[in-house]
């Protein structure tokens, strides 16, 4: 099968969303003698609250030239006690997530079997092999792949419910940072992360929506910021909603993959 320059009206398979779990799903197929249309909504990929943290297993797959810290102990703070993880060979490194799904781009817009459309959306799922994208323009399927995040279209197609979710309010603070520490207080009702980077810190808080309101979520960040001396008024802040509401991944010809399917990391 020749690389098409444009995109056809049928496909085996199509994959909605770009991120991990949609490059992972396209890496499965490639070179092989099934069509394949990747659609990631976004021209470009921008950084994700609470996504720059690997572990030694992660290796396998991201290589350590995406790396901007190298792996290090994580100390975690439970009210007035303190332990350490990973004291001898360390435990969490960051990496630059951009950078590394942008390289995957380049390497699966090489796959002969497989189409791109990035700056795509898909509006909705008219029915188990027909979506339509915002352009109103509709492309026919075998089987659909939805990859497309907490707030998946695909998965609002097969009408799953959505009852576990989460919030990540987080702060990129431009300064450097020693050390990984995970706060748990059980003041608070939340919990606190300290990511090193290479030029940067990032200072989050997450919770269960239940637990606490993203407001709630800000208001214990901010408190958070300010007991450490972080800086506030020169930080950027950011939040995303996080869904762990997993109800499986394979429904008929249509499977959910990722955060998507409720598959939340952490």
């Amino acid at each position: 099968m020749s690389r098409r320059t444009s995109t056809q009206e049928r496909y085996n398979v199509i994959v909605v969303g770009a991120g991990f779990a949609g490059q992972s799903c396209v890496r499965t197929l490639a070179n092989s003698d099934t069509s394949v249309l990747l659609i990631e909504q976004s021209a470009n990929f921008h950084r994700k609250v609470c996504a720059e943290g690997m572990t030694r297993q992660d290796c396998s797959f991201i290589s350590d030239r995406f790396m901007t810290t190298q792996f290090k102990p994580v100390t975690i703070h439970h009210n007035s006690h303190t332990a350490i993880i990973g004291k001898t060979h360390g435990a969490i490194a960051t990496f630059d997530r951009s950078g590394f799904l942008r390289q995957g781009m380049e390497e699966i817009r090489k796959l002969k079997n497989v189409d791109v459309m990035v700056g795509a959306c898909v509006s909705d799922i008219i029915d188990r092999s027909t979506l339509r994208l915002s352009d109103g323009r509709t492309i026919s399927f075998d089987y659909l792949v939805g990859a497309d995040g907490a707030r998946s279209v695909v998965r609002q197609f097969l009408d799953l419910p959505v009852k576990n979710t989460a919030v990540a309010v987080q702060y990129t603070c431009p300064v450097t940072h020693p050390d990984f520490e995970l706060h748990l207080r059980d003041d608070f009702e939340s919990y606190f992360w300290v990511f090193p980077h290479r030029s940067y810190t990032t200072i989050g808080c997450g919770a269960e929506i239940s637990v606490r309101s993203p407001q709630q979520a800000r208001r214990d960040l901010d408190n958070f910021m300010k007991m450490h001396n972080f800086p506030i008024e020169t930080s950027t802040l950011e939040a995303a909603t996080l869904t762990f509401d997993y109800r499986g991944y394979a429904f008929g010809n249509i499977y959910l993959a990722g955060d998507a399917a409720g598959l939340m990391s952490g």
